[in-house]
């Protein structure tokens, strides 16, 4: 009897740890292994954006007292609007495609159809629905494009706490968390679905119980992809992942030239010492993952990886003279349309480029067009400019 207590015993052991561990329901058929080198901060490379886009577009957004922007968190595009969410001050606003203001929406309070904090925007292009992720009081609201309020779900995934949202054709949602917050699944670190009535359905891809954190804590964690799917990042294992349905594949391993999150399981206060590598976002786009790095001193450099035919190239950030047009290094910022890398930048930092005593004649011309009209005093409060690259197909 004690051998057989002790053998169960054994067995539940087994089988918790078993659990424990297998946590990664991960195809890796396919995956391709990338190496990066170590980056030449000293011969600090400029991308080509030709190679990568078939063309540039500058969209400075109106400034006016009923739609100061503090930051863009987030960009949609619709047949009419281009859709800024702007987390600081709690507004989803709208501007045509020359950037001129339409409305916004802004429903700060405690109210039934209000929220405390603006935690996540999606869009819902097919419905014209606006669907508002508010962290603070678990809920998800959804409005129409013209603010009217259609419906609220309390208690989303049963309060469950999700770094990022992004909303499916179905109306069902793919949420991801990097940390864990408990040891039960429910609070682990990874990506899980929840149906369209904001019910907990399955998580399809947790991560290592053993590390402090798990996926890019950054800007970029689910991104739609062409063909309709999805991607993510997982910061310690520093890959690059599918999901198709209810299945996850590995597709790109990137070796860096030094260590990483995945060198340090468990480890909270951990000496990392030279050569330590980081991702800090990543956008994939068309043919191409763009992914940011971050070394030991906090340095950033890119990769940017054709996907086709695993060619790879590492510099410091876009030729500011790509398409004969200057391209000063902005803020990446998330946006839904898989062909459109985006980023952004306040008129403030534009002057600072065009003061550059190496800028040519021709690019100071063309830059100082972008800021025309706007006195030299109002240029740090006004709205940003937004760079879009349209990737080639």
């Amino acid at each position: 009897m004690k051998k057989l207590l002790l053998c169960l015993f054994v067995c539940a052991i087994t089988a918790c740890n078993s659990k424990k561990q297998d946590v990664s329901y991960v195809n890796k058929e396919n995956a391709i292994t990338v190496s990066v080198p170590k980056p030449d901060y000293a011969n600090q490379h400029l991308f080509d954006a030709t190679k990568y886009a078939d063309s540039v577009k500058f969209v400075r957004l109106e400034t006016s007292d009923d739609n100061l922007i503090a930051s863009i968190n987030g960009l949609f595009f619709t047949d009419d609007y281009i859709i800024v969410f702007d987390r600081k001050t709690g507004s989803i606003l709208f501007f045509d495609y020359d950037g001129n203001y339409s409305h916004k929406i802004r429903r700060r309070g405690r109210g039934n159809m209000e929220y405390l904090r603006l935690s996540h925007v999606m869009v819902d292009n097919n419905n014209k629905v606006i669907i508002v992720h508010d962290l603070d009081s678990r809920a998800t609201l959804y409005y129409d494009f013209n603010g009217k309020p259609i419906s609220k779900t309390s208690n989303f995934c049963n309060g469950m706490v999700a770094r990022d949202i992004i909303n499916l054709p179905s109306g069902d949602f793919l949420c991801y968390r990097q940390d864990k917050l408990g040891d039960e699944l429910e609070w682990q670190a990874g990506v899980w679905k929840a149906k369209k009535d904001g019910t907990f359905n399955k998580f399809i891809y947790t991560s290592n119980f053993d590390y402090e954190s798990c996926l890019a804590q950054y800007t970029y964690h689910l991104s739609q992809l062409p063909n309709g799917k999805i991607s993510f990042v997982d910061q310690n294992q520093t890959a690059v992942f599918y999901i198709d349905g209810d299945v996850v594949y590995k597709r790109v391993q990137f070796k860096l030239p030094g260590k990483t999150e995945a060198d340090f399981p468990g480890i909270k206060n951990k000496d990392k010492g030279d050569e330590y590598y980081t991702i800090a976002s990543n956008q994939e786009k068309g043919d191409f993952i763009f992914t940011q790095w971050k070394d030991e001193e906090n340095r950033g450099f890119q990769t940017i990886l054709t996907k086709s035919t695993g060619a790879l190239e590492v510099g410091m950030t876009f030729s500011p003279f790509a398409f004969n047009q200057i391209l000063p290094g902005g803020r990446f910022v998330k946006n839904n349309n898989p062909y459109i890398h985006s980023s952004w930048f306040s008129p403030s930092v534009l002057e600072r480029f065009i003061n550059s005593p190496q800028l040519q004649l021709e690019s100071k011309l063309k830059a100082q067009k972008l800021i025309e009209g706007i006195p030299s005093d109002q240029l740090e409060y006004s709205n940003p400019i937004i760079q879009l690259l349209y990737i080639k197909k």
